[in-house]
Order: C-alpha cells, then sequence, then structure tokens
C-alpha cells in the first residue's frame, strides 16, 4: 500500500512550525538555505519514470523541480557528472495542461568558443558548482581563464529569466563567441507494466526560428490520461543579444551575430527569458513585457530577492539558526511555491497543487486547498485568500443544469480541463463527492493574520451555502451530526463505487480501514 506525502501534510508542518511571535531572526539571508532541497537529476523523454520496486507503479517524476509565481514550466539543476549538460539549466518540465513533460534533457546550452584559437571552452574542466537557494538556481564555473556564472528566476508566472556572467580572470583581452543550443524531445514514453518497457508516442512539435532565439510550435494532442496540447501553445526563447538561429529537424543553435571582447578583468552581463505559454494572448502579453525584462535584468533579480527574502523573513520565528524546525518550514515554503499555479484554462484564481511530482495530482484539491491557504497566509497573503477562491469558482449553485439539488456544494478536485459533461468520466475534473469541510477553518486562519474584513464579507455567503448543503445531502439519519457520501453521479451506480466517494469524499481514501481488499485490479490491498 502506498502512501504519499502531499501539500496537505506539508501545510499542516509548515502551520505547525509558524508562530505569531516577532521574528527574531532578523536578515537572515536565504543563502542560509541552500541546498535544502535535492533538484538534480536527468530528464527524459519519459517523466514519470518506470516503477524503482516492484510495489510502486503510481507513475512518479522522482527529480525535484524548480518553479516559481504560479508558472506551469519549471527546472531542474544537473546531475554532477553528466557533462552533456553542462552549460544550462537540465529540463524544463512543462505541463503538458495536466500532465507534466520534458522538454529536452538541456535545451538552451551555452557554449564559449575562444576567438583566437577557435577552440571551445570545456566547462568540466574547472571547479563546477549547483546550487538551488529560495527562488533562484545558480550555476558556476570557474575555468583557467574566466568564471561563468548563470543564474535562473521567474519574473512572471510564463517568464523565468537567466543571468549570464562571463568574468576575464586574465590580464589581456578575452575574445570569445557564443552560442547557445538543445534538442528537442519530441516523443513521450509510457511505461509498459507487462512487457517492461517503454511506449513511445510521436508529439510532432517544431522548432522555428523567432527574433533572437527560438520557439517551440506544440502541436494538438488529446491522449487524455498522458499528455494534453493545443496548437496555440509555444515555448520561445528570446536572448538579449543579437542571434542567428540554425535548425535542423530537432536540433537547434543561436550562435552571436558578432563577437564580444572582455577586457581584462572585466566581465560581460547578458540575459535570456524562457517563456511558456498556452494561448495566443498570453503569449502577446509575455512578448510587451519580455523587452522590459531584457532591459531590466538587474531589477527583477533585486524583486525577487527581495520577495524571497520576504518568504524567509516570516517564515523563520524561532531563535535557533538551522534548527530543525526552521528548516523544515523553509522547505515546506519552497515545496508549497513549486506547486503553486496561475490562472490557465478552466482555473480562474491562483492556487497550489498537492504535487507536481504525481502524475494524477496537477489540480486543485478542496480540503488540501483549505489546509495549504492556513499555511501560506504565513508568508503570501493573496495566494492563502485565492486558493481559496479558487474551489469557491466553481460551487454549485441552485440554478446549475445538472446537479441543483447540490446547491452550495465544493466538488473535489478542479483542472485545467472542465469535464464537458460534468457527469462522467471524459477527465481528472472530479464532482462525485466533495472534501472534509475545512473551509470555514482556514478562512478564519486567513483573517486572523491578514484582518481583512472584505474577504470574510466575499466568502461568509458562499461558506453558508456550504454548510448547508453538508446538513440538507449529509445527514443521512437527521441527528445533526454529517456523514461523508457520494453524489447523485452516472459513475456512482454501485455499492462499491459509493463507497469509494464517501473514502474520497471522507479525505482518507488511502487509509487502510478503506482499502483491506484493494480496489480494481491494480491495487493488491493491505498485506
Amino acid at each position: 500500500m502506498k502512501k504519499i506525502l502531499t501539500l496537505g501534510s506539508i501545510s499542516f508542518l509548515l502551520f505547525s512550525c509558524s508562530t505569531k511571535e516577532k521574528n527574531n531572526n532578523k536578515n537572515i539571508s536565504r543563502e542560509s538555505y541552500k541546498n535544502i532541497l535535492n533538484i538534480q537529476g536527468e530528464p527524459k523523454e519519459f517523466t514519470y519514470f518506470a516503477p524503482r520496486k516492484e510495489t510502486d507503479k503510481l507513475g512518479t517524476n522522482y527529480i525535484n523541480s524548480f518553479v516559481d509565481l504560479g508558472a506551469w514550466h519549471g527546472y531542474y539543476q544537473p546531475e554532477y557528472g553528466k557533462y552533456s549538460m553542462y552549460g544550462g539549466f537540465a529540463g524544463p518540465f512543462y505541463l503538458a495542461e495536466e500532465y507534466a513533460a520534458n522538454l529536452s534533457d538541456s535545451f538552451n546550452k551555452i557554449e564559449i568558443i575562444n576567438k583566437i584559437t577557435n577552440e571551445k571552452y570545456n566547462l568540466s574542466t574547472g571547479e563546477v558548482k549547483f546550487d538551488y537557494i529560495p527562488g533562484k538556481l545558480i550555476q558556476s564555473y570557474n575555468l583557467k581563464d574566466m568564471n561563468l556564472v548563470l543564474e535562473l528566476i521567474f519574473v512572471t508566472n510564463r517568464t523565468a529569466l537567466i543571468k549570464t556572467i562571463i568574468t576575464n580572470k586574465t590580464d589581456k583581452e578575452l575574445n570569445i563567441s557564443l552560442n547557445w543550443s538543445g534538442e528537442l524531445y519530441n516523443k513521450l514514453g509510457k511505461w509498459n507494466e507487462k512487457n517492461k518497457e517503454y511506449n513511445y508516442i510521436s508529439l510532432n512539435n517544431s522548432l522555428k526560428k523567432s527574433e533572437n532565439g527560438v520557439l517551440v510550435d506544440f502541436k494538438e494532442k488529446r491522449l487524455v490520461w498522458d499528455y494534453l496540447m493545443n496548437n496555440d501553445t509555444q515555448f520561445q526563447i528570446k536572448h538579449s543579444l543579437p542571434v542567428k538561429t540554425k535548425i535542423k529537424n530537432n536540433v537547434y543553435k543561436s550562435e552571436l551575430e558578432k563577437s564580444i571582447t572582455i577586457p581584462p578583468k572585466d566581465k560581460l552581463v547578458t540575459y535570456t527569458t524562457e517563456s511558456y505559454t498556452f494561448t495566443k494572448d498570453e503569449a502577446n502579453k509575455e512578448k510587451k513585457l519580455i523587452e522590459d525584462i531584457l532591459n531590466n535584468g538587474d531589477k527583477y533579480f533585486i524583486e525577487n530577492n527581495k520577495r524571497w527574502q520576504g518568504y524567509i523573513d516570516k517564515t523563520v520565528k524561532i531563535e535557533n539558526l538551522n534548527s530543525k524546525y526552521d528548516i523544515a518550514a523553509v522547505k515546506s515554503v519552497n515545496t508549497l511555491i513549486t506547486n503553486w499555479r496561475s490562472p490557465a484554462g478552466a482555473i480562474k484564481h491562483d492556487g497550489i497543487t498537492p504535487s507536481v511530482s504525481y502524475k494524477w495530482f496537477n489540480g486543485f484539491w478542496a480540503w488540501d486547498s483549505w489546509k495549504q491557504a492556513v499555511a501560506t497566509v504565513n508568508f503570501n497573503e493573496e495566494l492563502a485568500k485565492n486558493n481559496i477562491r479558487a474551489l469557491f469558482d466553481y460551487q454549485i449553485t441552485k440554478n446549475d443544469k445538472i446537479r441543483p439539488q447540490d446547491a452550495g456544494v465544493i466538488i473535489d478536485a478542479i483542472f485545467y480541463n472542465k469535464d464537458e459533461d460534468r457527469d462522467g468520466d471524459g477527465g481528472n475534473w472530479n464532482e462525485r463527492n466533495s472534501k472534509p469541510a475545512l473551509a470555514a477553518w482556514a478562512v478564519w486562519e486567513v483573517y486572523k493574520v491578514t484582518e481583512d474584513k472584505e474577504f470574510l464579507k466575499e466568502m461568509y455567503p458562499k461558506l453558508k451555502e456550504y454548510h448547508n448543503w453538508w446538513y440538507t445531502n449529509r445527514d443521512f439519519d437527521k441527528n445533526g451530526i454529517a456523514e461523508y457520501g457520494g453524489m447523485v453521479h452516472r459513475l456512482n451506480n454501485t455499492s462499491e463505487e459509493i463507497i469509494l466517494a464517501a473514502a474520497w469524499e471522507s479525505g482518507m481514501d488511502n487509509a487502510v480501514r478503506f482499502d483491506v481488499e484493494g480496489y480494481g485490479v491494480d491495487d493488491e490491498g493491505v498485506k
């Protein structure tokens, strides 16, 4: 029997670690929490790996990732010794609406060429460091003639910014040329348990030249349980320096139009943006922002440091630096932010998913969201409020065409794609049950931190309707105590299915009491 540690558990941990006391650790740098999570790995054409153990059949991405600001793509650091990945951040991975896939092993790798000798600098010959600090990735290559530093942050909910710093260590001018290259993963591997091998599906995505960079043009694919993509989705790289791009099949190279001379003991600083957008409107919005981002890169790094330092200052509230509690709390902040998703598709407000690593968890769940909000309000008040709103956006009303008898209910889970008939198995959207009624507790805990009375006024009538639903639809014996159950739903048409929906609604669906015999052919139950 497999247990998943989701953000519900993590949120309770952060709520427990946090206090209302004044922070006694003023100006503890986020650098103090370097590499408290391991995000190194080698991304493959399959995001969800084959089972590591015979009992692990859940489809888990074993590489932790870095995401920020609600973006729908993210990065890893390369593993030490994987020299072919040096010079770029591993991945990125991207969410194909509801399912994660890797774009490449390292899609935007820098190469530095000495224009005098025409030789490429070997990044593996010097001291190499890959660091992950809260809110930022850093790569450092200490070579004989130069230092190369790459820093990556997110600057919008669709765009990451890479700062490239090349320092001339010598007493002579350094004449160099730069190029960036990568290979597009263009097939998706799915593990075949019976044959113990991967079956591959071609994605038919294409590379295109764009202004000072390259663009990945995604093709529509509706592989319902593995990959969902539309024709307007793009991943675009743009450099602050003029480049010419060459493409051959799934491989591209962007070369500087002119070589660069770095004076002795001086440095070159240049910027690159990487944007992942679902719609033409999103792409146009980012295009307008990117010019300012590339022209004023340092401003965005200052803003990133201020925001993340604020998270740390609000989170570390105990006296002993690096105690097990403050490290756990900072890890929790990193994990919550990594699972933050901004509005996209059917999702109307920012919210937090239970896990980006587990295949089926890239949506918003009701009681997960309540617990996440109680934790998140300690360091990001607006995200906490929106995390609650995201589920209430789909509160059932008395005029609902499908289930007016469930007016007031908050359904179990919502995803990028809204189930078209809302009463079937066309997607991950779930209206078969609700979840434990922790919403009022969450709203009150958010209010205790924010003192936002307008938020209370906004939520009170919705909470009232929600609680009315519980006592109307779930107090079966009318004794004033609500029970768990399932909706009137075509998939809840047997006693087994109704018990399953009730188990889901209780939030203890993988608890032993419901799982002795197991559910379905792949679940062996409890031994």
